[in-house]
């Protein structure tokens, strides 16, 4: 083995701990290169996972959707708001105030 090359032990992870793994990454403010070389996990492998359905998916996790802008219609008194949001697969998500 070359000197400079260090042997890495494969760690072959579940679901559920891939889960938990990428939920920490998500509150724990740091870079992917930092949170990778802190936990020991490659860059790879970390985002592939991260693009994984079910795995990367974190139930009830906050999705910042940014600023949006609500459109005012003129009505008498000017404070009737209608908020719509796409979801995407067909839910919209519509908000009214009167």
């Amino acid at each position: 083995m070359d000197a400079g090359k260090r042997a890495v032990k494969r760690v072959n992870r579940t679901d559920e701990q891939w889960r938990h793994l990428l939920s920490r990454f998500a509150t724990s403010g740091m870079s992917v290169r930092e949170f990778c070389k802190m936990e020991k996990v490659s860059e790879s492998s970390f985002h592939r996972r991260r693009g994984t359905p079910g795995v990367a998916t974190l139930q009830g996790a906050f999705v910042d959707v940014g600023v949006v802008g609500a459109v005012a219609s003129a009505d008498s008194a000017g404070k009737h708001v209608e908020l719509r949001i796409e979801l995407g697969d067909g839910l919209v998500l519509t908000l009214v105030r009167h």
